[in-house]
């Protein structure tokens, strides 16, 4: 199997970014069998074949992210990637070839007759297709934002061959992305890039960085609702990438009418839940602030979780994301050990400095088990190693 001499330059020139550019990852090829196998199971199930240029695909990455989207891994048990062995969908970075068409076919009967998803980008709700009767290739779109299904037959734009699509997709994610500040570390930015090719990275966890114009108002919000500005180190981290997911951390985004991603243009505040976008106003400092105040006297229900906690009325911290890990941690008010606690919040203390905290099920209210951080990747490092503690790390250790 070789790839086309257009597709393959392509795709060689993207991964020649792959080490500056967090958001690029290409997996290993895939083996000669797992590629015939995804395709005998294809044909059995989905009447379809795969494209000779997809099984090329294949053969030269098992599934590729190239920035604000992603084309499908098929299983490997082959592969140097154990995520891509056997498939567990509480531990891949992505979803599969086969058991995504497996899930349109089952829930959307009818739709995806003589067709094949082939990947998908799920910040941008837009899914790539190929039509076996008409050998076309098509980006579909959902214009009303993030969705988990999208009409194959309606909004979408054909494409001749694959290089097309790709070229088109790839052109309009480096028009959003290759510009992006590099005013962090870079021993920071080098953290992210770990954690992005790591089974705990989601596709679309980098964003688009937001415009100076979008940080300037932000800051501007924020300093006349809550008196202090959005800390700097913060502003430098939105100008790269306007937020962050994965499955260990969250960092808030802020509103960018420019963004590319439809949910990002406007800051719609329907509440700190797991579908609403984190948003660095509303969904973290202005909603966290109003809960803790409706919600603490009832919490407290006796002296010992009184002593546990800081008055909400007396808060100036900037919160700026969470942890969305379990943690076990040492609850200092009482004889209990090891007990499991969810939830956590980052933020920065104004007199204080950078600190990671953990209040029981919930992220809502600070307690007093909490530690220091030196700087933002000092943070991230921790909390992104799932077998490392955030509250039990040394105080002023020097990092890495």
């Amino acid at each position: 199997m070789s790839l086309d001499h257009q597709l393959y330059t392509l795709l060689e020139t993207l991964r020649s970014y792959e080490a500056e550019e967090p958001y690029i990852v290409f997996n290993p090829p895939a083996s000669p069998q797992a590629i015939e196998e995804a395709d005998k199971i294809s044909q059995k199930e989905f009447g379809v074949a795969i494209p000779e240029v997809y099984k090329d695909l294949l053969a030269y990455a098992n599934g590729f992210s190239f920035g604000l989207g992603y084309f499908y891994p098929v299983i490997d048990s082959q592969s140097s990637l154990p995520w891509l062995r056997e498939e567990d969908p509480k531990e891949s970075n992505f979803f599969y070839f086969v058991t995504r068409n497996q899930y349109v076919r089952t829930h959307y009967k009818g739709l995806y007759d003589h067709k094949l998803l082939l990947g998908e980008s799920l910040s941008l709700a837009r899914r790539y297709l190929y039509d076996s009767s008409s050998g076309l290739y098509y980006t579909v779109y959902n214009k009303g934002g993030l969705c988990n299904f999208i009409n194959p037959t309606k909004d979408r734009e054909s494409y001749e061959d694959l290089y097309s699509l790709i070229k088109a997709e790839v052109e309009f994610i480096f028009y959003n992305l290759k510009h992006a500040q590099k005013s962090l570390d870079p021993k920071l930015i080098a953290c992210l890039h770990a954690h992005r090719k790591s089974r705990y990275a989601l596709e679309g966890c980098f964003l688009p960085p937001a415009s100076p114009s979008a940080i300037e108002k932000a800051d501007r919000n924020f300093y006349g609702e809550f008196g202090v500005s959005i800390p700097q180190f913060y502003k430098d981290f939105l100008a790269y990438s306007n937020g962050f997911w994965s499955k260990l951390i969250i960092l808030a985004s802020i509103p960018d009418e420019t963004s590319p991603i439809e949910w990002l243009r406007t800051e719609k505040d329907e509440s700190f839940n797991k579908v609403t976008p984190f948003y660095f106003i509303s969904s973290l400092n202005r909603y966290i602030r109003e809960k803790a105040k409706r919600e603490l006297a009832g919490r407290l229900k006796d002296e010992v979780e009184r002593k546990a906690i800081v008055r909400v009325d007396e808060l100036i911290d900037v919160f700026f994301g969470i942890c969305s890990r379990k943690c076990h941690i040492e609850y200092m008010y009482s004889d209990h050990r090891d007990q499991t606690f969810y939830g956590g919040s980052f933020f920065l203390c104004i007199e204080e400095g950078i600190k990671g905290c953990i209040s029981r099920n919930d992220p809502i209210i600070r307690a007093h088990y909490f530690n220091d951080y030196p700087s933002l990747r000092s943070l991230l490092l921790t909390a992104m190693d799932p077998t490392k503690n955030i509250l039990h790390v040394e105080k002023n250790k020097p990092e890495e």
